[in-house]
């Protein structure tokens, strides 16, 4: 929460970031199925807790915070409870994050987006590889950036925000499984 002002993030965006939001299903998965139930516990939070902030976008709203916190705390189980051998793309996934701020601040969307969605995958590789390194991860790295290149491509900024959440929420959910 680095930032006080509310700003006018385009709806394609918003629609983009709540629905990406459903790939922490996988991890889900993957965790109960490793008996990491704290973990699980956790995704699950954020995956009801995501897209309910980028749907009712507003900065510093009990969304935005819980979002924020139940991302740390991950972030922080990650880091004490695994042998931690993703150096590189930690130090990554924080640069995307503070750029993703920084775009967000100057109003740059379109490259907020981008930097956004790069934080999230290089996350999702960590903590998919934590709980199981022998996962095949460049399938859904594949599948993720396909996914919101097309929802990207399109989805424009107009009517139908409802609508369209709903519709890519569950296209989103259906290319997850897969």
């Amino acid at each position: 929460m680095f930032y006080k002002t509310q700003d006018n993030m385009p709806n394609r965006n918003r629609l983009i970031l709540g629905t990406s939001s459903f790939w922490i299903i996988n991890l889900i998965y993957y965790s109960f199925i490793h008996e990491l139930y704290f973990q699980s516990l956790l995704l699950s939070s954020i995956t009801i807790i995501s897209p309910l902030f980028w749907y009712y976008y507003r900065i510093n709203s009990i969304y935005h915070k819980l979002d924020n916190y139940l991302s740390i705390l991950i972030l922080i189980n990650l880091l004490l409870c695994n042998s931690f051998n993703y150096y590189f793309e930690f130090i990554f996934m924080i640069k995307f994050y503070y750029l993703s701020i920084i775009f967000t601040l100057r109003k740059n969307y379109n490259i907020q987006l981008f930097c956004h969605l790069m934080f999230r995958l290089l996350f999702y590789k960590m903590l998919m590889m934590s709980i199981n390194n022998t996962y095949k991860i460049n399938y859904d790295i594949i599948k993720y950036l396909s996914n919101n290149l097309l929802l990207f491509m399109i989805n424009n900024d107009k009517n139908k925000f409802k609508y369209n959440y709903l519709l890519y929420s569950i296209e989103t959910m259906i290319v997850t499984i897969i």
